[in-house]
């Protein structure tokens, strides 16, 4: 059981990653902060490694447990997008990119 708590964190957390580098332009752009230019345009490729982040945490979370599992992966990802943004700051765009990345090879090497 304890396993599994670490692996819905491992993969709530690889969510938040995604979903922060996805909504990062949008909220850094009022604020004055930087925005990366790996991040700026309609839809970079960062972006799309932000969704399959996002998507692949869902999915994995329905595959290792319960059908109501997403549903606290995305509660819990949105959550912590709210934290990291104003947290991080212009930072939080490095973060969500290191996040991300290590993130979805934890997700596919020790969660699976």
């Amino acid at each position: 059981m304890e396993s599994l708590y670490v692996k819905l964190i491992i993969l709530c957390v690889t969510c938040a990653c995604g979903w922060t580098i996805i909504a990062y332009e949008g909220y850094a752009h009022p604020r004055g902060w930087p925005i990366g230019s790996w991040m700026s345009g309609n839809f970079s490729w960062l972006q799309g490694i932000g969704y399959l982040g996002i998507l692949e945490s869902i999915v994995i979370s329905f595959i290792i447990a319960d059908w109501w599992t997403p549903i606290i992966i995305i509660i819990g990802g949105n959550i912590l997008v709210r934290i990291a943004l104003p947290v991080f700051k212009a930072k939080a765009q490095i973060v969500a990119t290191v996040g991300l990345v290590i993130g979805i090879i934890i997700s596919l090497a020790y969660v699976i």
